[in-house]
């Protein structure tokens, strides 16, 4: 069983997302004064900070602020909680049932595939909410460009795997019931790439 553990306690790991020993989420089930414990020393400036054995032997640092959900477990005494990082560039895709494919054998890595394939879409959906807010130069004026939530695989799939300009998303390490997790490049040039596509007829109004 996956677990987090600092130097008092140890509770059950549930899922991670960590960009280096950055922690952009984090979810975990154990008593509550446990769990309390585990997110003081997330984001203490000390040197006491939590990791995993099984997936993140390195210290765990919180990616800036971190939203806290709590809620108790159904007939024990047991909390579980999630720590979500609220940066706008962040995109996560969630599966509570995905917690219990950790192993790494090959059907395992197999299944919590298929299970993301699934769910991608809701990524490119997060993609392009993001490059909605985002102001664009327009005639020396900043302005918000329109977008067709359909835009929203294309805009990935160049932006992942075809771009001249280097990725526009990163993909970060996820673990448990996190299936994935990217960061978006806001210096990416995202207003090129748009009108590259459409003008390439594969963005269409």
């Amino acid at each position: 069983m996956p677990t987090f553990a600092n130097q008092q306690v140890q509770v059950e790991a549930l899922g991670l997302a960590v960009h280096g020993d950055d922690t952009y989420y984090l979810s975990a089930a154990g008593p509550k004064a446990a769990l309390k414990s585990l997110w003081a020393s997330l984001v203490a400036n000390n040197g006491k900070k939590p990791y995993s054995p099984s997936w993140h032997w390195q210290r765990l640092n919180a990616a800036g602020s971190l939203k806290q959900l709590w809620s108790p477990l159904p007939r024990s005494n047991a909390h579980h909680l999630v720590l979500r990082s609220m940066a706008p560039h962040l995109l996560l895709i969630g599966d509570p049932a995905a917690a219990t494919l950790d192993g790494r054998d090959t059907t395992t890595r197999q299944a919590r595939q298929a299970r993301l394939n699934e769910r991608l879409p809701q990524a490119h959906h997060q993609l392009v909410a993001y490059l909605e807010g985002l102001e664009f130069p327009f005639q020396n004026a900043p302005a918000r460009l329109p977008l067709l939530s359909a835009w929203g695989t294309h805009l990935w799939e160049y932006a992942v795997h075809h771009s001249p300009h280097g990725r526009g998303l990163i993909a970060i390490e996820a673990f448990g019931d996190c299936l994935g997790a990217w960061l978006i490049d806001p210096r990416y040039p995202w207003l090129d790439v748009i009108s590259t596509l459409i003008k390439a007829g594969q963005l269409t109004w």
